[in-house]
């Protein structure tokens, strides 16, 4: 019996050795190695396509599914490309389709307005384009070099120059180097600018917007005479756009989004903003845009979000090379090698060469899309502002949308006990790498790196009752931010204030959070016997809802974007999940939650953030029901706008890449009406 199996063992490694023999011969065989190619190719196509499509599409989405596919095609694509490249030029055969595909797939590479960084860091690496493209057509030359034409080395540098200049996305490399900059002469032109600008311009109207100069077009002028300001009639300004009635209300509001863009760029930079101390830019926003705050907060919202599109495509793709000189060349590039695709598809399916005029039907329809998405983007259509002849440039309707108008969702209580199934194996694994792999006992966060444990965010819609409240608490501070204390005192609940006076804003922000969370476990188990009256309370309780869960949401996910150090929001949020995950432990329903937290008196030994949100949810729960949440509803709204001056701009724009975030629109509405920072001030100077 032991010898038969032996001889069974023998014959099946026999047999898979004859197997990967047959499987190694047709790898180097001819339909092998074009198989490969084939495959290769195809998967070449899919990745340009991902960069075209998902490089726009995440400006208006949060998915993962963008996220990470996106990425992968960032990364990957230089690789496949030149590995391809390699294979075809490598290979033992001579196909005559392996020239035409090396030469479509550097065109390809030359894509027009494809995403020029996955993050911002990648901008500064704009001299890798170069790189790379020579390495591409360096990779070329021998298949190039086998071509009966080429006689001499001559004419092979001739094609090498040729090539590199027709595959060479210059438009691309420009983009990077203005947007990764480290001396941006724009922001810096701009700030000079705007320096002149308010000290000549003494008379505007905020609410037709004559006398704001703010630049949408303009030839660069020398210092001196900048010195002397005056506007010449190469200078397009908002208040040319906005006092011509030829143009539409749309165009209008483009053009305005248009130049308070090239004004907050500065931020990114680090250059001065010398107006926003002025009255003048108060009004812009106080007495103009919010001027009648029911009627106007949706087209005000509307500017701010066309501005960070503008903001992302600046920093993420190559459209803003289009509105430059670079246009016409990258245009005529751009239908030179559609016409080479049409041709090379035309001649493969008269001679019947199914796989190129495939390959040559996507490569041509990546390229009209990107086209397309120029044609109809808002920078066409800001061009047009700027021509002396209409254009039809941007008349077409658009594809991708500006941001994705939603909200992060956490609950720190009602999603105390949802766990992410991904993120416990990832926190394990975590965990296990820094105490047994390296050592390093890692206790900061019991089961991993980031997050461990917690439910991933849900998403809402942002409703127009939620920005219409933000608008009206803005309006109604006139620039005076607060933390909520002043929603108080005007709601006369000064026994609350307490909660508004923390050692940090991330404190403040978890003990109203829980405090929230609390009385909305406190109305959902009321809801169920029918004791209350849902519709006086709708509006309200769904704004306190949303900007609290909001909050939560930055505190667990985004917490780079908040004011206190991202360490230490962290610290904060995962220190007051513990407490709670301590304290109801036990209690999974919501019911089991509100008798024991009802019930909580001075079981939690000191005095953290969970604590002190319980004894301010019961402290609320004396007061009327309706009344309840008008006082959450105000303090939320206030709370919003407090927290969201900063100078970290740079995560802000980083962040637009991942469908945006509200906090950002907020940001750069406060900073284009001159409130670039916070007032720390306590109660008493409130008073």
């Amino acid at each position: 019996m032991a010898r038969g199996g032996v001889m069974q063992l023998n014959c099946s490694q026999i047999n898979t050795t004859k197997d990967m023999e047959s499987f190694l011969s047709w790898w180097r065989s001819e339909r092998g190695i074009m198989t490969q190619v084939e495959v290769l190719v195809d998967l070449s196509i899919l990745l340009f396509a991902i960069q075209v499509i998902f490089g726009w599409w995440r400006r208006c989405c949060h998915s993962a599914f963008i996220k990470y596919p996106l990425w992968l095609a960032y990364t990957m694509t230089p690789s496949v490309v030149i590995y391809t490249l390699g294979l075809m030029r490598s290979s033992p055969i001579n196909l005559d389709c392996f020239g035409a595909w090396s030469f479509a797939l550097l065109m390809a590479l030359g894509s027009t307005n494809t995403m020029t960084a996955y993050a911002v860091e990648d901008n500064k690496q704009y001299l890798r384009h170069f790189v790379q493209q020579f390495l591409y057509v360096a990779n070329l030359m021998p298949l190039i070099k086998a071509d009966p034409h080429v006689k001499n080395l001559q004419e092979l540098v001739y094609y090498f120059l040729i090539l590199f200049a027709l595959s060479m996305n210059f438009g691309r490399v420009f983009a990077s180097k203005v947007a990764g900059s480290f001396t941006d002469d724009l922001s810096l032109y701009l700030a000079d600018y705007m320096k002149h600008e308010q000290s000549t311009s003494t008379s505007y109207n905020p609410v037709t917007l004559e006398g704001y100069n703010y630049l949408v077009s303009w030839k660069s002028v020398s210092s001196d005479e900048l010195s002397r300001f005056q506007l010449t009639s190469d200078m397009i300004t908002v208040s040319h756009v906005y006092l011509d009635t030829s143009n539409s209300m749309r165009l209008k509001e483009l053009s305005l989004s248009f130049a308070l863009f090239q004004l907050l760029r500065r931020r990114f930079f680090g250059v001065a903003c010398p107006e926003s101390e002025l009255p003048k830019t108060h009004d812009l926003i106080f007495q103009g845009l919010l001027f009648n705050v029911d009627d106007d907060y949706k087209a005000t919202f509307r500017v701010i979000e066309a501005e960070l599109a503008f903001a992302h495509d600046h920093m993420f793709t190559s459209i803003a090379s289009f509105n430059t000189r670079l246009r016409k060349p990258i245009i005529i590039l751009s239908v030179f090698k559609a016409v080479c695709y049409y041709s090379s598809m035309y001649a493969s399916i008269k001679y019947h060469r199914i796989a190129t005029a495939t390959f040559m039907v996507f490569l041509l329809a990546v390229e009209v899309l990107q086209l397309y998405v120029y044609y109809t983007s808002d920078w066409a259509r800001i061009r047009s502002v700027c021509q002396p002849k209409p254009s039809k440039e941007g008349i077409f309707p658009q594809l991708f949308g500006y941001w994705q108008n939603k909200i992060g969702q956490h609950s720190l209580l009602e999603d105390l006990h949802r766990r992410s199934f991904t993120s416990d194996i990832i926190g394990h694994l975590s965990q296990w790498t820094f105490t047994k792999v390296l050592q390093y006992q890692a206790t900061f966060f019991s089961r991993g790196i980031k997050n461990p444990g917690i439910k991933g965010p849900d998403h809402i819609r942002l409703t127009d009752d939620v920005k219409l409240a933000v608008a009206r608490t803005l309006k109604r501070s006139n620039g005076r931010l607060s933390n909520g204390a002043s929603s108080l005192q005007q709601n006369n609940q000064y026994g609350l204030i307490w909660a508004c006076i923390q050692e940090s804003h991330t404190s403040t922000m978890l003990i109203w959070h829980i405090a929230t969370q609390y009385c909305e476990i406190a109305h959902s188990c009321r809801a169920r016997t029918g004791t209350v009256d849902q519709g006086s309370i709708r509006g309200n309780h769904n704004i306190s809802l949303a900007l609290s869960r909001y909050c939560a949401y930055l505190m667990a996910f985004v917490p780079e974007l908040l004011p206190d150090h991202h360490l230490d929001t962290a610290a904060c949020f995962h220190e007051a999940r513990k407490d709670a995950l301590e304290f109801l432990r036990e209690e999974r329903s919501l019911e089991s939650m509100f008798r024991k937290m009802k019930n909580f008196s001075h079981q939690l030994s000191g005095e953290g953030a969970f604590a002190k949100g319980i004894q301010l949810g019961k402290q609320l729960e004396e007061t009327g029901h309706a009344g309840r949440w008008k006082i959450l509803a105000d303090l939320w709204t206030e709370m919003i706008l407090y927290i969201a001056p900063s100078d970290n701009a740079r995560d802000h724009i980083q962040n637009l890449a991942n469908g945006g975030e509200f906090l950002t629109h907020l940001w750069a509405l406060l900073s284009h009406a001159g409130i670039l920072a916070r007032e720390e001030h306590g109660f008493d100077q409130e008073m």
